[in-house]
């Protein structure tokens, strides 16, 4: 089991069932049930999508998946490029929150709460170890999208949860 698992388990699913009274039915807690990492752009370049594969294949071990525009409006043709993302479940959200929630951000990300997910945008990632000295790998992307997404919760339950990490959320 890592850090998370426990922390998660012990600490944050007693003080949820304090809190918020789960006397009907315990498995009414909120659980994660994936993580979404993605980059999306307006008018992308080729390049621009190599580097955002990369670095997304980089930071959560997975193959990333392309984005492309399903519907055409005046702007924009549909098939075009979009940006990219990664769907992670089970034991790569342990891996990804780990690398990202635990280490020191100096930039705080903005969060943005809806019914059962919690939306965050990262700047920059020159703060964590894989990319310290990946300048020119970073240069142009554009914010990472992390959301989580939880099997059943209300936001003030969600406002808890992100009380409750402790981290740099």
């Amino acid at each position: 089991m890592s850090f998370f698992q426990l922390y998660y388990s012990n600490i944050i699913s007693e003080l949820l069932l304090n809190r918020f009274y789960y006397i009907d039915n315990l498995f009414n807690i909120p659980k994660l049930d994936k993580v979404i990492l993605s980059f999306k752009y307006k008018n992308p370049s080729e390049k621009l999508i190599i580097k955002s594969l990369l670095t997304l294949e980089i930071l959560s071990g997975r193959k990333a998946k392309i984005i492309v525009r399903k519907k055409s409006n005046l702007k924009f043709k549909s098939g075009q490029l979009v940006g990219c993302k990664v769907i992670l479940r089970n034991l790569d959200i342990l891996k990804i929150l780990s690398k990202i929630l635990f280490i020191k951000n100096p930039n705080k990300p903005q969060k943005k709460l809806k019914k059962n997910v919690l939306n965050l945008n990262i700047n920059s990632l020159y703060f964590m170890p894989e990319f310290e000295n990946q300048y020119s790998l970073l240069n142009n992307l554009s914010n990472l999208n992390i959301t989580l997404v939880f099997n059943n919760s209300r936001v003030s339950e969600l406002l808890f949860l992100d009380s409750l990490l402790k981290c740099n959320l």
